[in-house]
């Protein structure tokens, strides 16, 4: 039997997602037309199951042509579907591809294939879970209503007039806390671009030392269990950095991938201070307001349903800024230097329109978990102490699962425009095919974030407490502007330092996609992720 008798489209076995064995690569494909191509469908293109004997019948593989182009409206890399004309002319779309293949320069063109076609491709996407966005809104309108309505019965709240200060100093204080955050995270985005396998090994060690500076702390100070407990800590730390040393190298070349293009891309950093830190800040002077406005109402509902309404909006903000990034750092990967004009107000406009309800889906799940959380920590007058701090802990657990789930599921739906169901779904897939041991390098990065975003805010409170304790003539208030400015400060480092975050995220997510891509994008990179994980393209 000939080559070409034993590489026919007819003869590609089926995927099967629930296959161990199944090949991530179809080796007759790669013979066929020495590209490297995934055995399910277009490398961008999530598998969709359904009635179908083999993706391939409904279009050629890997053809350049079915990348988006800057000058469409597409709003997502939408997911194939099935068309009976395809079926029915498969042969012909394989001999077309493979005469195609002859001429690269068409390819490069999106004239040369027709815009039409790409157009009918790469549709504006439905709105997803709509009922989730309307449950969100009508929740705040519901709080808005019952404050209104119990405002007449609560009490005023009259602040302590004993001490006043300056509102002009407070506004100084203020304004240091936003520069030091903003300033100083640029320094760190311009260190993780330059030095970034040195800044990952220091704070692998220096989290190392500290531990071990605790446990013989513990030792003088005569708490011998104590002591005990962080030696075993300190000894389980020195095996995971020995155990994590071979992908630091990996890591920094990741690192400094994702902070080159942050810094192509600024408009990410803005749209985060924008709304992750004023829009966040309104809400919570509009929320202690209501919390005040309703203290003496003696409502345990009622202060419960405020605390839910804190968390899910507190949340459905930060994962809105999540998925706007991870959209930004998806379209570089795919269309590289054909970007589109303004990429990040595009992807922000998919994620608080089209994807809205996605977003409030899942906040709503971590919101629940997080009220949850402070009415076993509110319970501090139950007797059973045990039981309470057990489930405190297991709620912890949860909260941190869930919600780094979800980190990669919004990465799913800024991509793609699936609804939350079918991102965490993909979702469970790429955990499952990619092994948690690729997946959770972001943590490595995610030390070096926190290193940061911590460093920043304890600059910030030394300045502030100089010039406080300066204006006071020694008062004690300095402690608490210096927390103030602490706390600040840390907080709207975090948020522009996320987006950091979303870029490693969203980088596991298109490489599983499309994995060849990125020897393209960044050869280097490319490699290192070979030599380290040992994924074959």
């Amino acid at each position: 039997m000939s080559k070409e008798e034993t590489t026919s489209p007819e003869e590609y076995e089926p995927y099967d997602p629930e296959s161990q064995n199944q090949p991530l690569i179809d080796p007759t494909m790669r013979q066929q037309t020495g590209m490297y191509q995934p055995a399910y469908g277009p490398v961008y293109q999530p598998y969709q199951q359904g009635n179908m004997n083999n993706p391939y019948h409904q279009q050629p593989p890997l053809n350049p042509q079915f990348y988006p182009h800057p000058e469409m409206n597409q709003e997502y890399y939408q997911e194939p579907q099935m068309n009976q004309q395809h079926e029915m002319n498969q042969t012909n779309q394989m001999n077309q591809y493979h005469k195609d293949l002859e001429n690269p320069s068409k390819f490069n063109s999106s004239q040369s294939h027709g815009d039409q076609d790409l157009g009918e491709k790469f549709k504006t996407h439905k709105f997803n879970d709509v009922w989730a966005s309307v449950l969100f809104i009508a929740h705040l309108v519901v709080l808005f209503v019952l404050t209104l309505k119990f405002k007449s019965n609560s009490s005023d709240y009259h602040p302590d007039d004993n001490k006043t200060y300056s509102a002009k100093f407070i506004w100084i204080t203020f304004s240091i806390s936003i520069l030091s955050a903003v300033i100083g995270s640029w320094i760190w985005i311009q260190l993780m671009k330059k030095y970034a396998k040195g800044l990952l090994k220091f704070t692998l060690l220096s989290g190392i030392l500290f531990i071990g500076i605790l446990a013989i702390a513990m030792f003088v100070l005569g708490s011998i269990v104590g002591g005990i407990i962080f030696l075993v800590f300190f000894v389980i730390s020195i095996l995971v950095y020995r155990a994590w040393a071979r992908r630091i190298p990996f890591s920094a070349l990741l690192l400094t991938f994702v902070t080159r293009t942050l810094q192509k891309y600024p408009a990410m950093i803005t749209i985060a201070f924008l709304f992750g830190v004023i829009l966040q800040i309104l809400w919570t002077i509009a929320w202690f307001y209501v919390a005040i406005l309703t203290y003496n109402l003696n409502n345990g509902y009622w202060a419960i349903y405020v605390v839910f309404s804190y968390f899910w909006t507190s949340t459905v903000i930060k994962n809105g800024i999540h998925t706007t990034s991870s959209g930004t750092y998806a379209s570089y990967y795919f269309l590289k230097g054909d970007m589109p004009k303004d990429p990040t107000l595009k992807s922000l406009k998919r994620a608080f329109t089209f994807s809205f309800g996605s977003i409030c889906l899942g906040s709503l799940i971590v919101a629940v978990i997080k009220t949850l959380r402070w009415i076993a920590r509110s319970g501090h007058k139950n007797r059973n102490d045990c039981v309470r701090c057990l489930c405190i802990y297991c709620l912890n657990f949860l909260d941190w699962l869930v919600q780094f789930f979800n980190q990669f599921a919004y990465g799913y739906i800024s991509i793609y425009g699936m609804n939350f169901f079918q991102a965490s779904k993909k979702t469970f897939h790429l955990f499952k095919e990619r092994g948690l041991t690729a997946l959770i390098n972001d943590d490595l990065i995610g030390g070096v974030v926190n290193l940061a975003a911590i460093s920043t805010g304890i600059i910030a409170a030394i300045i502030t407490g100089i010039l406080t304790f300066i204006h006071y003539n020694h008062d004690k208030i300095w402690i608490g502007f210096s927390l103030v400015s602490l706390l600040i400060a840390v907080f709207i480092s975090f948020i522009i330092l996320e987006t950091i975050i979303s870029g490693v995220t969203t980088f596991f997510i298109c490489f599983a996609e499309a994995p060849e891509v990125i020897q393209e994008l960044d050869p280097e990179l490319s490699q290192k992720l070979h030599s380290t994980y040992n994924f074959n393209f």
